[in-house]
């Protein structure tokens, strides 16, 4: 149902009160979890056509256990659908309650505990020992390896090797719309905030890396030419800070993905629908911790998918 969270969405921008406490991994219940028998998907209320808005309130909450489902349901693919313990990393995010918000339905029923959106700061020198964390450096690393030129390639080894470095993770239902975003961050840079104040281990950050995905219209890219400065680009986000977020990065580099994704939530998404020549990508950045910080305090401000892009 793509109606569902085109426009009509009524955002309740609050937060439950912060379990701010340190989970002792060692103790984590780890429990048999038995998978879902379907992809999580959100279903029209009954008598809603299909092209039909529907107001939605929601609420920005703390992760924890019963969207696990959900919460994995968005990892799955983020390697590229390379061999990945998608359920560990939905772990380390439910257990690191201090820095992470959920974007969920208010209205929804017990059995229906699905996420629209989600983001975290994971630190590497918290989580380095988990095996999802391993698995996503070491395929950060080979792609860097194969992709990058070598004065980049030895820029992008000495962040990894040498600065302070988080897993950024920021994902969401294609169809939601742009009123959640800037205080999903928000309430991310708030949530740093105070691990900063209370002195949490591990937030003193330098880096973030973060894996994204996008696309590219071929039929709009002419690789014998070189592009001209103002000159519009041929790729298509799916996520609208990722615009910005690619030119705060001190590294960025992209390639083919191994996945067919649809296009739904690409900006201006009906202007690509009837293309063909579409090539879809996956993107790597190394983003300057304190550049995110400010570039949230720009999000804040901001009403707009239109302002969104013309941001930096």
């Amino acid at each position: 149902y793509m109606g569902l969270f085109l426009i009509c969405m009524e955002a309740k921008h609050s937060k439950h009160k912060k379990k701010h406490k340190l989970v002792d991994e060692g103790k984590m219940e780890q429990e048999m979890r038995e998978e879902p028998d379907e992809d999580l998907k959100y279903v029209a209320p009954e008598g809603a056509s299909a092209m039909e808005d529907v107001p939605v309130d929601i609420n920005f909450i703390d992760p924890n256990e019963a969207y696990f489902h959900s919460l994995r349901y968005y990892l799955v693919n983020i390697l590229d659908g390379e061999s990945f313990n998608a359920g560990d990393l939905a772990d380390i995010i439910i257990g690191q309650v201090q820095v992470g918000t959920l974007v969920v339905n208010e209205d929804e029923t017990p059995e229906d505990k699905n996420v629209l959106a989600f983001a975290s700061i994971l630190p590497f020198a918290l989580h380095e020992k988990k095996d999802s964390m391993k698995t996503i450096l070491k395929y950060c690393m080979a792609k860097a390896t194969e992709h990058l030129p070598p004065p980049q390639l030895a820029s992008f080894k000495g962040i990894i090797e040498g600065k302070k470095l988080a897993l950024l993770l920021n994902e969401r239902l294609v169809n939601l719309p742009f009123e959640p975003v800037p205080p999903l961050h928000k309430m991310l840079k708030e949530d740093w905030e105070w691990a900063q104040k209370e002195k949490v281990p591990g937030f003193d950050l330098d880096y973030l890396l973060y894996i994204t995905k996008i696309a590219t219209d071929l039929s709009t890219t002419d690789k014998s030419a070189k592009k001209k400065k103002g000159e519009e680009s041929s790729n298509i986000y799916y996520k609208y800070e990722d615009t910005v977020l690619e030119k705060l990065a001190d590294v960025v580099f992209t390639f083919k993905s191994k996945i067919s994704n649809p296009l739904g939530g690409a900006t201006n998404p009906t202007e690509y629908t009837m293309k063909s020549q579409i090539q879809y990508q996956k993107m790597i950045m190394l983003i300057p911790f304190s550049k995110y910080v400010s570039a949230i305090k720009d999000f804040e401000a901001l009403k707009t998918v239109e302002q969104f892009n013309t941001l930096h």
